[in-house]
């Protein structure tokens, strides 16, 4: 009965963080007015042999996207065009322009970051890395 219980609280606890994790992620800002950098969307596919990374970076050209990966991540660096100004009317007037676009995702799995692969087209990033695999099957003569 006492093993259940235990569990159970543990359970608790792992879930307890996941969630102060997932609320750290949604309410830290996708912008940095010093550095004048937009942080992109992203989207991470986990398949059976490859993760695969789609980052939204309109206004780049693929001339200025540099990509560097690790075993457990993927960084994304890009200059914009031209200088993107945001500007807000109200009581007060405020203006900002961004001028890159910077991303670090921690991969789900550990990949081979040497065979990795990449495209751009129309202002969508796709980087395919294979997963490293940790095994292998044995077999029997």
């Amino acid at each position: 009965m006492w093993r259940i219980i235990e569990d159970i609280e543990r359970m608790k606890r792992k879930m307890e963080r996941i969630m102060a994790e997932l609320a750290a992620e949604i309410e830290k800002p996708m912008w940095d007015y010093r550095t004048k950098c937009l942080e992109p969307l992203v989207s991470v596919k986990e398949g059976e042999e490859n993760i695969t990374v789609t980052v939204d970076l309109p206004c780049v050209e693929k001339e200025n996207i540099k990509l560097y990966a690790t075993e457990r991540t993927l960084t994304i660096q890009a200059t914009l065009k031209e200088e993107y100004r945001s500007r807000r009317m109200g009581i007060t007037r405020e203006e900002v322009s961004f001028e890159h676009f910077k991303k670090v995702i921690e991969l789900p799995k550990d990949v081979i970051p040497e065979k990795a692969k990449a495209k751009f087209k129309n202002g969508i990033l796709e980087v395919i890395l294979p997963k490293k695999i940790s095994g292998r099957e044995i077999r029997i003569e």
